[in-house]
């Protein structure tokens, strides 16, 4: 690390919200120290700040989102997901994407919180028209099928599109077997191949066999030109723009 361990405990413990929150991913990770989620936890809190002071800050959302993760997951802490969610709601209102769409699940959920797909939607989709991946393909999904939302297949493909350029496995696996079943766009064994072959790489079983079954409908030099076309992809991650309000 660039910084050292001593240097950033150092600033840590002067108080920089940033350090802080870097601490925190350390003892989490077990980066150059034995993993310390107790620990961890702790820097998280000084980090995270919720009496307003913090408002704004990204390293303060950042440790908030990490807060909601561990009570979500009974990490360092005991499961409670109505803590998990006041602290996902702290770090949506902060601005951090991650927070936002985990916060979008438990509303759709309805853990920690009531059930409400209209806040589901609308934090889901903050993020997902900021650039964040998980929630582009998240929103795709919910545009797919309905949930808490009008139907609306193209722009469900759109949402996969986007997720997919970004290198999400799961929106590859989307686009390649709506492109398979011809359910969202028309058929179109080339794109399907081609995307359930990037997702596969990843390590989606569902996606690899799949992409086998579209093999058959290939010629092999099809094959070999597509997987050539694949080998040149790079995933473009799209700038994160700032939430809109």
């Amino acid at each position: 690390m660039g910084t050292t361990l001593t240097e950033l405990r150092n600033a840590a413990e002067r108080g920089d919200r940033e350090s802080q929150c870097k601490l925190g991913v350390v003892y989490f990770e077990g980066r150059h120290v034995p993993r310390d989620c107790h620990e961890a936890r702790n820097w998280f809190l000084r980090a995270a700040d919720s009496t307003g002071y913090a408002l704004g800050d990204p390293s303060a959302a950042a440790a908030q989102n990490n807060l909601g993760k561990m009570h979500e997951y009974g990490i360092g802490t005991g499961k409670n997901d109505t803590e998990a969610a006041r602290w996902y709601s702290l770090a949506a209102e902060n601005g951090n994407l991650e927070g936002m769409t985990a916060l979008a699940g438990l509303y759709r959920e309805g853990r920690g919180v009531a059930p409400n797909e209209a806040d589901a939607d609308r934090w889901l989709t903050r993020a997902a028209e900021a650039g964040h991946a998980e929630a582009q393909c998240s929103i795709g999904r919910c545009r797919m099928k309905g949930l808490g939302c009008a139907r609306n297949e193209p722009e469900a493909m759109q949402w996969f599109r986007r997720a997919a350029q970004q290198g999400c496995c799961e929106a590859q696996a989307e686009l390649g077997w709506a492109y398979y079943m011809g359910r969202l766009a028309p058929r179109d064994y080339a794109e399907a191949w081609k995307w359930l072959h990037l997702a596969a790489r990843q390590g989606s079983t569902f996606a690899g066999a799949a992409r086998d079954d579209v093999a058959t409908y290939l010629t092999a030099p099809d094959r070999d030109r597509i997987a050539c076309l694949a080998e040149e992809f790079t995933p473009t991650p799209e700038s994160a723009a700032p939430p809109a309000t």
